[in-house]
């Protein structure tokens, strides 16, 4: 059986990287994602981590951001998948990770952020 898991996480990432934040507050806000990712993943976690996935991660928030916005918000949930925190996947190189970035309406103020995650055979 192939190893698969969705989460769901509450709120939504910063999407702009040219926001000009302080340093401090990109890091509070790397481990705050790092604390739900691992507490979302708790017990759901593989043996070892994934040496090739296919991810799709969604934003529901009520603007759609554009194209590369899109794919930074989920910069610190990727980086917390790696081994040094979740343990989910081996890297989140392109050469072991094909990520996929969907967008989707929700209400303002319900925004929040799924997951899904599946091994791939690495011949692929």
């Amino acid at each position: 059986m192939t190893y698969s898991i969705e989460f769901e996480l509450p709120g939504l990432p910063k999407s702009n990287p040219a926001d000009n934040r302080h340093w401090r507050t990109i890091q509070k806000e790397t481990k705050q994602w790092q604390a739900e990712v691992a507490l979302a993943t708790l017990g759901k976690r593989p043996r070892e981590p994934i040496q090739k996935a296919r991810a799709v991660f969604t934003r529901c928030s009520s603007v759609e951001p554009d194209s590369d916005n899109l794919a930074y918000s989920f910069k610190r949930i990727r980086d917390a998948l790696l081994p040094k925190h979740s343990g989910i996947i081996v890297d989140d190189k392109p050469a072991n990770l094909e990520a996929e970035y969907r967008w989707e309406k929700a209400k303002p103020k319900h925004g929040r952020v799924r997951v899904y995650i599946e091994a791939v055979d690495a011949d692929r």
